[in-house]
């Protein structure tokens, strides 16, 4: 049985935007492809949402860039 655990947004916007390695960020995206079950709280999709927006403000990232490639979330 799959453990579920809460998924902080800072350690998404990590596979997203740092190009230094972070463990634990790493560890947690390998437990996700491996079926891991995150919950996020209800706030999380206005905080990736924000974060998004002014990476895209800032040039961080454009509308033709997928800032975050690795990942596939499921809202419900």
């Amino acid at each position: 049985m799959t453990q579920a655990f809460v998924l902080d947004n800072s350690v998404v916007m990590r596979w997203c935007f740092d190009e230094t390695p972070n463990d634990y960020a790493e560890a947690i995206l390998q437990l996700m492809s491996n079926n891991g079950k995150a919950i996020v709280p209800v706030l999380w999709r206005y905080e990736a949402t924000a974060v998004l927006s002014k990476a895209q403000r800032i040039g961080s990232i454009s509308e033709e860039r997928d800032a975050c490639g690795k990942l596939c979330v499921k809202l419900y």
